[in-house]
């Protein structure tokens, strides 16, 4: 995997793991770490609505 898109992937996971603890400010580094599992287990699209070449990750909004 190259790095911008390994980037990218973590980005996303770490952010959809923070969202789905609702914690909100009081969220704590290792609050996220119990959600992780169940961000890879989430599924979107497999390809991209853009049509944008500099783009190297497009994930579906949260459901």
């Amino acid at each position: 995997m190259q790095s911008d898109v390994a980037g990218a992937l973590g980005l996303y996971m770490v952010g959809r793991a923070a969202a789905r603890t609702e914690l909100g400010p009081s969220l704590i580094p290792t609050d996220i770490l119990p959600e992780l599992p169940e961000v890879w287990k989430e599924q979107g699209g497999q390809k991209s609505d853009l049509d944008l070449p500099f783009v190297v990750f497009d994930q579906d909004a949260p459901r």
